[in-house]
Order: structure tokens, then sequence, then C-alpha cells
């Protein structure tokens, strides 16, 4: 299998995000984000969960016994709609430590799937859609009164999104980024009816964001940063931490 091989930039900025020992989500499908600075190491797959799937499972691609895991704790209203897109990025994880719930600490967390399973890759409106549907049986959970769905989604990036500040950069939320869009719609709903609940948000870049975009941003919570170079993005922010 072909590895990226991660940068002294990438190296530094996933150290310090560690360092704040909060979640970072990425849309890549490499591994790029997963080498450990501390351990100089690739950090190991983890699974939040009654049961975890090994590393060696993950690497296999052992889609039945993830699907059996999954299967054991997640609720079966949604798991259906799941396991029918096979997108199997909700609950797992890359760090050297394990987590007790999806904000409970740092993890890289590859919301769009990742390269050792290719049938987890989320890419093209279809995925887009079939992803839309499984999130919204997860996010009616948060409006009922059932611990069971609650402990399913508190073990999923989902959580991260809707009970975290986020900071995005890297990231052009264009219109054909429908899926991520629509998350963050729903999480702006989740706020105006729970207002006790909200999260801060940022988006940062360095190039010029349309009227369109910045709407967007601004209804859902998001102070636009607009800054001069990359550098300050990947660097100079994290400098200051």
């Amino acid at each position: 299998m072909y590895y990226w091989v991660p940068t002294t930039v990438s190296k530094h900025l996933v150290s310090k995000i560690e360092d704040l020992d909060v979640p970072l989500l990425t849309t890549n499908y490499d591994n790029i984000l997963r080498f450990d600075e501390k351990s100089n190491d690739m950090m190991k797959c983890k699974f939040i969960g009654k049961n975890r799937i090994n590393e060696e499972d993950y690497h296999a691609g052992c889609i039945e016994d993830y699907d059996k895991n999954v299967n054991e704790f997640i609720d079966e209203s949604y798991h259906q709609n799941i396991h029918s897109n096979i997108n199997k990025s909700w609950n797992y994880y890359f760090s050297n430590k394990e987590l007790t719930s999806s904000i409970a600490g740092f993890g890289v967390w590859n919301i769009h799937g990742s390269i050792e399973h290719s049938k987890s890759i989320v890419i093209g409106s279809n995925d887009y859609q079939d992803c839309i549907r499984s999130a919204d049986k997860m996010i009616a959970s948060l409006y009922k009164d059932d611990d069971t769905n609650k402990y399913a989604w508190n073990n999923t990036w989902l959580n991260i999104l809707f009970n975290k500040s986020l900071f995005i950069f890297g990231l052009s939320l264009d219109e054909n980024e429908i899926f991520l869009r629509h998350l963050l719609e729903e999480r702006s709903k989740y706020y105006f009816l729970n207002p006790d609940k909200k999260q801060k948000g940022w988006y940062v870049t360095v190039e010029p964001v349309s009227e369109g975009k910045r709407l967007f941003l601004k209804n859902y919570g998001f102070e636009i940063l607009e800054v001069e170079n990359y550098k300050v993005i990947y660097e100079d922010i994290w400098e200051n931490l």
C-alpha cells in the first residue's frame, strides 16, 4: 500500500493540535495527518464502542467484521443506512490513546473515509446523498430521549461537529460540498433550538470569499478570517497557542 510522506509542516501542525488535546477532522483520504511526532511513528486506528476492531482487521479491510462490531452498539434504526452506503468512517479515528467519546481528546478523524478502506471513501454526489441520509438519522437522535441512540452519537465524529467549536481551514466549502454544507445547516438548526449548546465557528482562508459563501458562513454562525498567505494558516497561528 502506498503511503504519503508527511511534511515537516503537517507533522508540526498535528503535534500542536495534539498538545491542545482537541479532535482533528479531515476530508483527506490519506495518512498525511496521522504521523505522531512524539512517538516518531504512525498513529494507530482505534474504534469507539463496546467492541473495538483491532489494527490488523482494519488494515486487512475486514468489512464483515467491522459491520458486526458496528451493529452491536449502533441503533438498528440507522445502522441499515450506514451499511447501505458502506461508509465506515463514523466511529473510527487515529491516535495513540483511547478515547471514551469523540470529543474527549485528540484524534484524527477521516470524515470522507480513508485509503485503507476503499469502500469507505466518500466522493461524488451519490455518496454525499447517502451520507446525508445516514447522518440525518443520527442527528434525529439528538432530539429524542433515548440513551441508546445518544450513546452511539457520542462515539461519532458528528458529535465533534455539533458539540465543539470549529476552526475550519484548508477546505473550500464550495457549493458542491453538499454533505458538509448540509451538516453545518443542521448544526445551526440544533443551536437555534438549543441555544445553551451553541459553539463558535471560524473559517480561515487566503482565497477571496464569494458573496454567496460569505452569506452561507455568516448565517450559520462562522466568523470569516481572511489572511494574507498559507504560512499564517499552517504555521503562524499555531505558534501563538
